[in-house]
């Protein structure tokens, strides 16, 4: 039971990712724009990179 890295189950692993922006809501994002995400407990307690798309907060990227 220690040193687990999933933290909750079912959990899509990957603990970052590269990726273009579909749509956003925040405005420092626009739809094509390239970015990156890296933490954020994002394969750990939040689905990660190893999906297809992903939703997640703009501060994160």
């Amino acid at each position: 039971g220690k040193g687990k890295i999933v933290r909750q189950w079912p959990l899509v692993p990957g603990i970052d990712f590269a990726g273009t922006v579909l749509e956003s809501a925040d405005e420092r994002y626009q739809s094509g724009d390239k970015v990156v995400l890296t933490g954020w407990g994002v394969g750990e307690g939040h689905w990660g990179g190893m999906a297809e798309q992903a939703r997640v907060k703009a501060d994160w990227l």
